[in-house]
């Protein structure tokens, strides 16, 4: 699929151990093993460009270049654009699968953070930047970390995480916020990492906000 990697299907483990002097940890327990089928995710974050060609509109606080990603779009945003190019938010489990690429460590790269990998506050100048600049994980995508937060489908329920199932889980079925994935270019080391949770409104559209696109395989 152009402009898209295939992520096979196979196993992981979600999540991060609790841990009494990690805060940052306590949603992202207990580690769990999660089984996906393939599907196709897009290489980077959706770009002003693609964006403004299917909506119309250019709502990005930062313009410098076409490349960016597209941000101050909300969850809303996203699901609309997704449905007219005939593609989904990934979920969670989907999210990060594709993020670890087969890595088992806190970033997909290693243990600590890299800036040849990842925007983030160490780096970024406090703006975003255009996408595929940095390296890319083992599967080909770029921009997992740092640059913008990505919205997925899930609601942010860490009551469900907790029991989650263990083959394609969709999420809970309610909630206040939906879930964000990957950090943003304001961001610091502990949020970029793979693991990381976040939940916001749907409705929110913030300069550190964009997402990608998955298709499902059929």
């Amino acid at each position: 699929m152009k402009g898209m990697a295939l992520i096979p299907e196979g196993q992981f483990i979600m999540g991060s151990q609790k841990d009494k002097k990690r805060k940052d940890l306590k949603d992202e327990s207990p580690p769990h093993i999660v089984m996906l089928d393939a599907f196709f995710m897009d290489l980077h974050p959706v770009t002003q460009a693609e964006y403004l060609a299917v909506m119309g509109v250019n709502p990005s606080r930062n313009k410098e270049s076409p490349e960016c990603p597209v941000e101050q779009v909300s969850w809303l945003d996203a699901v609309e654009y997704c449905n007219r190019v005939g593609k989904r938010l990934p979920t969670e489990a989907e999210w990060e699968y594709a993020c670890r690429a087969g890595s088992d460590t806190e970033f997909y790269w290693g243990a600590n953070l890299a800036d040849e990998y990842a925007w983030s506050a160490n780096n970024s100048g406090g703006k975003t930047h255009a996408v595929c600049q940095k390296k890319p994980n083992t599967w080909g995508l770029y921009d997992m970390a740092g640059n913008v937060w990505e919205w997925c489908s899930d609601w942010y329920d860490p009551r469900y995480y907790a029991k989650s199932p263990d083959k394609n889980p969709q999420g809970s079925v309610k909630g206040e916020c939906k879930v964000q994935r990957g950090g943003s270019f304001l961001d610091n080391t502990r949020t970029l990492r793979s693991a990381n949770r976040y939940g916001n409104f749907k409705e929110s559209r913030i300069s550190t906000d964009g997402f990608r696109c998955v298709m499902t395989i059929v």
